[in-house]
């Protein structure tokens, strides 16, 4: 006998939305009940540089009109805030 679905808090149109830095970061905190742990599974450590990241991240991704960067556009928004090669 197969288990019932659980219910999803999500609502339909929430399922298509592209995806935003505040909901990234919900994730990444664990205020979704599906995803709490996750980041600590994966060994991640969501800090202010992350959150930082992926806020310059989503601002350029809304100021080109990108919804997938590549990985010079990513080593771009790096660089725009900062980091540099040893």
């Amino acid at each position: 006998m197969a288990s019932p679905k659980k219910s999803r808090s999500r609502t339909e149109s929430d399922k298509h939305s592209k995806p935003t830095a505040e909901g990234i970061t919900a994730v990444l905190k664990g205020d979704d009940d599906e995803d709490v742990g996750r980041s600590a599974s994966l060994g991640l450590a969501v800090d202010d540089e992350v959150l930082e990241f992926i806020a310059a991240l989503d601002r350029f991704k809304k100021e080109h009109n990108r919804n997938f960067p590549n990985w010079s556009e990513v080593l771009h928004v790096l660089k725009g805030l900062g980091y540099r090669k040893r």
